[in-house]
This record gives structure tokens, C-alpha cells and sequence, in this order.
């Protein structure tokens, strides 16, 4: 496509937003586990209280947190529950517009950002040369807008 194109800047805007949300999913990855985590560090404070590392062997699933502070744990909790809300509505917002695609348009958009594939290497994979697949994806991403 050429710079007189009217859909160039769109095409950069979908562009930008389909390398975030893959970005922003494994962000949402990252907050669900560490919020996991703090839950399971919460939950067991009120274990059994083990007196060395030598008595913690013999009871099973039982974890040693030492000098554990219950209000740093719930404000990181909070501050990931807003984080978790933004992401998923960075998320819903793109996945809204990719619901609008077929599958096999959505495969090769997992391909080039879930993935980073360059176009050579979608290109190589579809037995395409590079300026086809450049059209294609260009033409995917203009459903989208």
C-alpha cells in the first residue's frame, strides 16, 4: 500500500492494538498467578505454627513464610485486582473486533503477533511470496477496522 492510502493510519491503530493484546494476555497471565499466590500465602497463616524447617518435612503441603506482613500482601492483592480489570478490558475491547474473523484470519493473526512471525515466515509457510502476504494481512486487518 502507498503513504495516499486512507486507511494506512487505521491499518497502523489495529496494528498497535493486536501487539498489545497479545501482550496484555500474558500480562493477565502473570497477575492471575502472582494473585494465586498471595491468596495461597494468606489462606495459610493460619496453618499450624511450625517451629523449624526440620518439623515442616513431616507435614505435608505446609509452607514457612518468614516475617510475612498481611497488609503488604493485601495491598499487592488490590493493586493486581485493579490491574487484572484494566487488562481485561484492553482485552475484551480487541477481542470484540477479532470475534468479527473467520478462523483461518485469526490464525494467521495469532501467527504474526500471539507468535511474532515475520512475513517472510508466514510467507514461507503459506508458500507465498512476501508482498501477497503483506495484502493479506493488510486485508484482515481492514475487517477488523
Amino acid at each position: 500500500m502507498n503513504n495516499d492510502d486512507p486507511y494506512r493510519e487505521d491499518l497502523q491503530v489495529i496494528d498497535r492494538e493486536l501487539r498489545n493484546h497479545y501482550e496484555y494476555k500474558k500480562q493477565l497471565e502473570m497477575v492471575n498467578e502472582r494473585i494465586a499466590e498471595i491468596d495461597a500465602q494468606l489462606t495459610s497463616i493460619g496453618s499450624p505454627r511450625i517451629v523449624s524447617p526440620e518439623e515442616a518435612k513431616y507435614q505435608k503441603g505446609t509452607k514457612i513464610y518468614n516475617n510475612l506482613n498481611m497488609l503488604d500482601l493485601f495491598q499487592e492483592q488490590d493493586e493486581l485486582m485493579k490491574q487484572k480489570q484494566d487488562l481485561i478490558y484492553l482485552i475484551s475491547r480487541v477481542q470484540v473486533k477479532l470475534n468479527k474473523l473467520d478462523e483461518e484470519d485469526m490464525k494467521l493473526l495469532e501467527q504474526r503477533y500471539k507468535y511474532k512471525k515475520t512475513l517472510r515466515d508466514l510467507a514461507q509457510n503459506m508458500y507465498n511470496g512476501k508482498s501477497t502476504m503483506s495484502r493479506r494481512l493488510d486485508d484482515i486487518l481492514l475487517k477488523l477496522i
